[in-house]
């Protein structure tokens, strides 16, 4: 199948994804849709849409390391009773379309990775990862209240009880969590992608 009409495709499955997420939030009724995973889909479809990999890749290096540490602590309470994270104790809570559709979603930066994972990160991914977590900063900062700390961005203010920390949300996850994403994504391309010629 040709590259374009894959990604298509795959952009189809990440529009179905977000109408999912819109429907659980629904049954969950839960207004936000702030958290990651409730809006990345349709920012993937997009992308692939438009054939861009490296906005694809900059989401992914956002992504990909939380959602693997949420899928891997949804695994180890699934088959072993033992949590870690309060997020996947309370979706045992509920019934097997929200745990299903959650862990769904919850793989979407996996998924897009699979997809791209051949070709070359380049440096512009970084900068589609930096405007992204601006732009989720400022969504989250103007939109919600400190309390819910979506995506984690009041943590550090919310910790120390400044609640201009916030601002620190940025460089901190960049460095945390985007740099050490890429470093893994050019990895990965290097393992695999030179085989292909990318």
């Amino acid at each position: 199948m040709k590259k374009d009409r894959l990604y298509i495709l795959v952009g189809v499955f990440f529009v179905f994804l977000q109408i999912v997420a819109i429907v659980r939030n629904l049954f969950l009724d839960f207004v936000y849709f702030f958290w990651f995973c409730d809006f990345i889909p349709i920012i993937l479809a997009a992308a692939f849409f438009l054939r861009s990999e490296q906005i694809v890749k900059g989401i992914v290096s956002i992504g990909l390391f939380p959602q693997l540490i949420y899928l891997f602590s949804f695994i180890v309470k699934l088959f072993f009773g033992v949590s870690f994270l309060d997020e996947t104790d309370l979706l045992f809570g509920h019934n097997v379309f929200i745990i299903f559709s959650s862990v769904v979603l919850h793989s979407a930066s996996v998924i897009a990775f699979g997809f791209v994972y051949r070709i070359r990160p380049k440096a512009k991914s970084l900068f589609y990862s930096f405007v992204g977590l601006v732009l989720i900063y400022v969504v989250i900062v103007v939109f919600t209240v400190s309390s819910d700390s979506i995506n984690y961005v009041f943590l550090l203010s919310n910790f120390f009880g400044v609640s201009s920390f916030s601002v620190f949300w940025i460089p901190m996850t960049f460095l945390v969590v985007v740099l050490p994403t890429y470093g893994f994504q050019y990895l990965i391309y290097r393992y695999f992608g030179k085989q292909i010629g990318h």
